[in-house]
């Protein structure tokens, strides 16, 4: 049985801070903004915690009716109301905060393993309870890297600190520690084309005849392809490039997945306990396995958070992160290159580096497409398929993409794309008619139309019937 009594607490911040939330008012938020009533060890403290903040949402704190509220009339006038009791000064809220979170997280930790504890006394499996823990591990970290403090620097210090970009992985293309996208088509041979950059990374050549490579290790995570086909695909690939499999193939770590699908919030925590430095490049492939069950590749919070979890591992590692990932739906020839990938908008926005494979008008011909972060930009390259491999091909027009618009075309799409962006910066402003958007663009009614259908149709503005000096008509607003 547990002695409460030793359990970790900190009764005097706890004291501190009811006070504060008393004494000094106007820093309420502060505190409500740190804190839950769970947070409190002292069951009084957590009674008054949440009746103050039940007040404070309707209005403001009342010591008088809070006390009436919750009993506790002396606690009350002992933490925020007698000099000789109360805190002098809220400057140190953030230090208490942090001290009542700290004990907290230790509570919550004994509770966790004494529970395991029990499990392995009571028939679970070692495995079920090794999963088990992974997954607290995984919360805990997140919580506490989602509740540090953001490091601030002066320019002069920033500067200083951070006076050379990383290291370039495959130059004029990623560094290490940025995040890459390889995108097609499904079947089209984008896993090839990481195995191709792969060895390439292994022994140190330049990727397609063109961009050099720093040489390093390789961990290959696969969740689609079972591992005779793995062992078969990727010597395949090294034979042709002139590689010995054998004797580079310490440097080529795989990892295959198929049947024991897990996310890659699953994994985070085996990726997190390599050291440092081990890799150069880690492929995850593909990217939709994993992605957690229950959230979509088109919702752009999941998205963005996939992506962060992605730069955390990315950090920690010090290698470079390959999603391999498939196209959107429909013809990809008149997209831009960020805007080839599936799912919601943060993975074009997120990623440091989109390189994409694009159908050519010769059907045995691909284009390969980069959109870079920290690169000048880069020319579209011609790869003609010669099993197992990609290689760069002459004699074929690069920019002749299958399903690409005309030249005329291009450019109207070009202009509704900067009438989409005005017409969604005015709409930042507030909801709005034709009319009020008219007036705050400057485009034309036809014009006008025609862009805020636009937005419409691919999701990006809504509208709501409203009635305007007696008229019934549509407001358009940003979803």
């Amino acid at each position: 049985m547990t002695n409460m009594e030793a359990l970790p607490k900190n009764i005097d911040a706890e004291r501190y801070l009811i006070g504060c939330l008393i004494r000094f008012p106007d820093r309420a938020d502060e505190v409500f903004s740190r804190l839950t009533a769970t947070d409190f060890f002292d069951l009084e403290h957590a009674k008054i915690f949440r009746a103050a903040q039940k007040q404070f949402a309707a209005g403001g704190i009342d010591p008088v009716l809070l006390a009436r509220e919750v009993g506790a009339a002396q606690t009350l006038v002992e933490l925020g109301m007698n000099p000789a009791n109360a805190p002098a000064t809220a400057v140190h809220i953030p230090t208490e905060v942090a001290k009542i979170v700290e004990c907290r997280r230790k509570r919550q930790r004994y509770d966790a393993l004494q529970t395991l504890a029990s499990h392995a006394l009571n028939g679970y499996s070692s495995e079920a309870i090794d999963i088990e823990l992974e997954s607290l591990r995984y919360d805990w970290r997140r919580e506490t890297e989602a509740t540090k403090e953001p490091e601030t620097f002066t320019l002069s210090d920033l500067r200083r600190q951070y006076a050379n970009l990383n290291q370039p992985m495959v130059d004029g293309l990623f560094r290490v520690g940025e995040t890459v996208n390889i995108i097609a088509n499904s079947k089209s041979g984008k896993s090839w084309l990481a195995y191709g950059l792969a060895w390439s990374v292994i022994v140190g050549e330049p990727w397609l005849g063109r961009f050099a490579t720093t040489p390093g290790r390789v961990l290959l995570i696969d969740n689609e392809l079972h591992r005779n086909t793995l062992a078969h695909r990727i010597p395949a690939v090294a034979a042709s490039l002139n590689i010995d499999a054998d004797f580079y193939g310490s440097d080529f770590t795989v990892r295959p997945m198929r049947g024991r699908l897990a996310s890659l919030a699953d994994i985070a925590s085996s990726l997190e306990a390599i050291e440092p430095g081990t890799y150069r490049l880690i492929i995850l492939d593909a990217k939709y396995r994993f992605i957690a069950p229950g959230t979509s590749e088109n919702d752009n919070a999941s998205e963005t958070q996939f992506y962060n979890l992605i730069d955390h591992i990315a950090d920690h590692t010090k290698a470079a992160i390959i999603l391999v990932h498939h196209g959107s739906k429909g013809d990809q020839g008149g997209k831009r290159t960020t805007d080839v990938g599936a799912g919601a908008g943060a993975q074009s926005r997120a990623a440091d580096c989109h390189l994409v494979l694009r159908e050519h008008e010769d059907p045995e011909v691909a284009v390969l497409d980069a959109a870079v972060r920290s690169f000048p930009p880069v020319e579209p390259l011609a790869l003609r398929w010669q099993f197992p491999l990609w290689v760069p091909t002459t004699g074929v027009d690069p920019k002749a993409i299958k399903g690409r618009f005309g030249r005329q075309e291009e450019k109207q799409r070009e202009r509704d794309r900067e009438g989409m962006e005005k017409t969604i910066a005015a709409l930042r402003e507030g909801p709005a008619t034709q009319s009020v958007l008219r007036n705050r663009t400057g485009y034309r009614k036809e014009r006008q139309e025609n862009l805020i259908n636009l937005l419409c149709a691919e999701g990006k503005a809504g509208f709501r019937e409203a009635k305007v000096r007696g008229n019934q008509t549509r407001e358009y607003y940003l979803p």
